[in-house]
């Protein structure tokens, strides 16, 4: 897999990468990570096809989707602060 370009202009890091055929189009925050796959074809060939495709409603979406990983990370790691609180044994003082 290789990098064949970056998609500037947007909140988050945009990389394309290309393998075999296929792109990934990857958009990153400091915590999260979104892909998709894109099979190469007639419409889509190059880094500039790719670049048609982040619309601003592309953007907005993968936005709404890193919201919703944040809040199931949070919820996570909520019910295992949970989970340990339980599991600990105090000693029972007399």
């Amino acid at each position: 897999m290789r990098v064949i370009g970056y998609i500037e202009h947007t909140p988050y890091q945009v990389t394309v990468f290309k393998n075999n055929q296929r792109f990934r189009l990857q958009f990153e925050t400091n915590h999260y990570e979104l892909a998709f796959k894109i099979r190469e074809s007639e419409e889509i060939k190059t880094l500039a096809d790719i670049q048609e495709l982040v619309t601003a409603e592309l953007v907005a979406s993968v936005g709404k989707r890193f919201q919703e990983m944040h809040q199931s990370a949070l919820a996570a790691l909520a019910a295992l602060r949970q989970s340990k609180m339980e599991q600990e044994e105090f000693e029972d003082i007399i």
